[in-house]
Formats: structure tokens, sequence, C-alpha cells
């Protein structure tokens, strides 16, 4: 019968040799600086270029429901290209969906530009105030 020890050092001499068959990552060349992240102030950028299209969908909101106001937050992620592969609702104060649905799909739609970094997902608010 082996000893706890025996095992515990095979198990680890098996982890440690699957550990050296995964597969390499692709990192970008040398001369190219890498950078993991995007900064909040380039986000809230893309975001101010293209509020007119999120105030529309809030207009038509107003339009369709009455005045009301509206506090969402989205989960987006956003690919090394700048394109949204995903934008959900994490939490919204309102019990009709379509302000939200309707946000995420011109979210969808935006692009933060290409750079070279791996892919994000970011917790972005947004507070409906009418005027």
């Amino acid at each position: 019968m082996r000893s706890w020890y025996a095992m515990r050092w095979a198990m680890l001499s098996l982890a440690v040799s699957l550990m050296a068959c995964a597969p390499v990552q692709n990192y970008p060349p040398a001369d190219v600086p890498f950078n993991d992240h995007r900064s909040d102030e380039e986000i809230q950028a893309v975001f101010d270029r293209n509020k007119s299209q999120v105030y529309a969908v809030y207009q038509g909101f107003l339009v369709r429901y009455g005045v009301i106001e509206a506090h969402i937050i989205y989960s987006i992620t956003i690919e090394p290209s700048g394109a949204v592969s995903q934008c959900e609702i994490l939490k919204t104060d309102l019990a009709n969906p379509y302000l939200g649905k309707k946000t995420c799909e011109k979210i969808r739609l935006l692009n933060f530009g290409p750079k070279n970094m791996s892919r994000i997902t970011i917790k972005y608010p947004i507070d409906y105030l009418p005027r």
C-alpha cells in the first residue's frame, strides 16, 4: 500500500506534466506593447461619442411609456478588435425590459477601436433621467 506522501508526490508530478503540455499562448511581438486593459477614459469617450443613439432609445421609451427615471447596469464584453460581443442587463429598477434590451442592441453596435489586448468584460451603469 502506498503511503500518503507517495500518492501526493505522484499527483504533483502528474499536475506538472499536464502543465508542461498546455498550449502555448500567442503573445504579441516584442516590439508591440501589450496593454491588458482599456482605460475608463477610453470607454467613456466611446459612450460620449454615441450617447445620441442611447438617448434616442430613451426618447422612444418616454413616448411609449411616459416620464420615468431608470438606473440600469450593463455587462459589456469588448473584444480585442474593439467590437462588442456581448451585452447583458445585470441590474435594473424597471419592470419593463424594453429600454434595457433596446439599449443593449445599440451598445452591441459600438466599436471601441482595435487594441492589442485580451477580451474584457466591464460593468457600465446608465442613469436615464427625463429632461
